[in-house]
């Protein structure tokens, strides 16, 4: 019965140090998969406004169903939208911006 109850002890114990490092590890899991979906997002955006195949009329459609994924997964209102020839930018409600840098790639 000792041995038993040492057992439980012991297994309590270990139990104890390791469910709080696992809940760190899923929580931290979903923050870069989020990051992920979101600069992902963005790069879809990207390339929808830079592809010279696609009539204006398409883009203006892909775009805004991106942005509306993008408010749906961020829960943030996307303002402004704007691709130039060296950036990307995205404004968003709270104030915050985020921005790619284009570069050419020759090979």
């Amino acid at each position: 019965m000792i041995e038993t109850i040492i057992g439980f002890f012991l297994f309590s114990s270990m139990m104890i140090l390791y469910l709080p490092a696992f809940h760190n590890e899923l929580k931290r899991m979903d923050d870069v998969s989020q990051i992920s979906q979101t600069w992902r997002l963005f790069s879809e955006l990207v390339d929808v406004s830079l592809d010279e195949e696609m009539n204006e009329k398409a883009k203006q459609a892909v775009n805004e169903q991106l942005i509306l994924t993008w408010e749906e997964f961020n829960d943030e209102v996307v303002t402004n939208f704007e691709c130039d020839l060296s950036y990307c930018y995205i404004s968003l409600e709270g104030g915050s911006e985020l921005y790619v840098e284009i570069h050419e790639i020759t090979f």
